[in-house]
């Protein structure tokens, strides 16, 4: 697990922590840290997180849920979705963690393309997201595959760790 230190980043650190450091230097308020954690045979797999300020209100929601199966075997999960919500931007920021297979087969990157970004899964691998006024830091802290017709083509494990902060609100 990782969490925020007000020190400067060492070498070490990862990036994400690195990212939240710099916003928690400028003011920005750490929300909270979540670990989730996908094991296979978890078809209905969909986590999510309420966001609030630290007075209680409410901000947004983050999560993690399934983004495709293999076609072939409906309950082999090949990506998942990583999303924030920021109700004061009306949106939802969505980055989508592929499987090798998934990543580099043309015709499935292109249908979760339309998902969000595609971003190849890797024990260690981080992405961000971010929005008006909520950042996420996500960390995959561990993850296997399973054994099929093609390599790393399922997951059957996935743990990602996620950090958010609530950026500096600019004076109205």
């Amino acid at each position: 697990m990782f969490r925020a230190r007000r020190e400067t980043g060492e070498e070490s650190d990862p990036e994400s922590l690195r990212q939240l450091n710099r916003l928690l230097a400028v003011g920005a308020t750490e929300l909270g840290h979540f670990v989730t954690t996908y094991q296979i045979g978890d078809d209905d797999y969909n986590t999510s997180f309420s966001l609030e300020s630290p007075d209680g209100e409410f901000l947004g929601e983050c999560g993690v849920g399934i983004s495709e199966f293999m076609a072939d075997a409906p309950h082999r999960v090949t990506a998942f979705e990583v999303w924030l919500f920021d109700k004061h931007d009306i949106k939802t920021v969505t980055r989508v963690l592929a499987s090798g297979y998934a990543s580099s087969n043309e015709a499935m990157h292109h249908k979760l393309q339309a998902r969000g970004e595609v971003v190849l899964a890797a024990a260690g691998g981080e992405i961000s997201l971010e929005t008006e006024l909520l950042w996420v830091g996500a960390t995959i802290s561990e993850m296997a595959y399973g054994r099929g017709s093609a390599p790393q083509s399922f997951f059957t494990t996935l743990t990602i760790e996620l950090a958010i902060a609530m950026k500096n609100r600019a004076p109205a």
